[in-house]
């Protein structure tokens, strides 16, 4: 199997971000109990309300209709490559090919969720984006509240 340097990077960088999602999601302390560090995290605004939420907020992917979320998708244990995106954005789709590309040559190693950030799109148009692009992996439209929590 030969990996370009480019192919290699996003592996790295796909590796990096799983450590660190990972490391969001609880940790455990010097007596092995678990804790939660979405419950230390306060967001920007101060109300106390988690940073993380938008980890938790249901998601629907376009094409099969199955709600997930970013968090259940980690605790599967696979590289998660998340990436935001609009369907009238050119340098989206290039990436989203770049990704379907690695997914493609290892189709078990990463899971590939797409989230559309476009307040004006809807799960329809991601779906006709991701078929006529034959992207691979779980798109769909951020709701409301994710968008919201992402932008804190």
């Amino acid at each position: 199997m030969n990996i370009s340097r480019y192919h290699l990077f996003l592996i790295l960088l796909c590796c990096v971000c799983t450590a660190f999602f990972a490391g969001c999601t609880g940790v455990e302390n010097q007596n092995g109990t678990s804790l939660q560090t979405e419950q230390n995290v306060e967001n920007q605004s101060g109300t106390g309300t988690t940073g993380l939420l938008w980890m938790t907020i249901p998601i629907t992917d376009a094409i099969t209709g199955k709600t997930t979320s970013i968090s259940e998708l980690v605790a599967q244990g696979k590289p998660v490559i998340i990436h935001t995106f609009a369907v009238w954005c050119p340098s989206c789709s290039i990436q989203l090919r770049e990704t379907a590309s690695m997914v493609k040559n290892n189709p078990d190693a990463y899971t590939v969720l797409g989230i559309d950030i476009d307040p004006r799109e809807n799960t329809e148009m991601v779906k006709r984006h991701i078929e006529k692009n034959s992207f691979v992996g779980m798109y769909g439209a951020a709701p409301p509240e994710m968008t919201r929590d992402l932008m804190k």
